[in-house]
């Protein structure tokens, strides 16, 4: 564990789990936490900050970059972090729900069909994890500008790099 925890997927960022499925999810936070941590801060700064979680008290550094912030500049423009942890959610939550559309079976790859409720196609349940990731892009914009521009003697390390918005095949 190094930021999420599967007990952290609720509100905006719910995803409805079952015993059996909580498994599953934190395979996906064990995949991608980390990677999307070294993506949005640069691998040298990425293992930092994840080696000063283990610390009793948190660097200053990292809890700036971890909370949610609001910055301007004198340009007037409005830099806005939800916080790290609301994007890791977004992003392993977006692979989850891409993922677990379908299962695969001895007989093949299929649709999971429940009798109590109208599933949404592939397409439009990818959509629904793509939303979610590509709104968390605004806080990976206010990260990465934090540390490359407004706050660059701090984070010498960040080699971030850029995290495109995802959009399924079909539009």
């Amino acid at each position: 564990m190094i930021l999420l925890t599967t007990a952290m997927f609720t509100g905006f960022n719910y995803i409805n789990t079952s015993t059996n499925s909580l498994s599953r999810l934190q395979s996906y936070i064990d995949r991608y936490e980390k990677q999307y941590i070294c993506q949005l801060l640069g691998v040298e700064l990425g293992e930092l900050f994840i080696a000063d979680l283990a610390n009793a008290s948190q660097d200053v550094r990292f809890v700036t970059i971890q909370d949610a912030f609001y910055e301007q500049t004198s340009a007037g423009n409005i830099h806005i972090s939800k916080g790290m942890e609301d994007y890791l959610l977004a992003a392993v939550g977006y692979h989850y729900i891409k993922d677990t559309q379908y299962s695969h079976t001895i007989s093949g790859v299929g649709k999971k069909l429940l009798e109590a409720q109208k599933d949404q196609t592939g397409e439009n349940a990818n959509r629904y994890g793509e939303k979610r990731f590509n709104e968390a892009l605004d806080t990976v914009d206010a990260i990465q500008w934090y540390c490359k521009t407004f706050d660059t003697a701090t984070y010498p390390e960040y080699k971030g790099i850029n995290i495109a918005p995802v959009y399924s095949a079909i539009l």
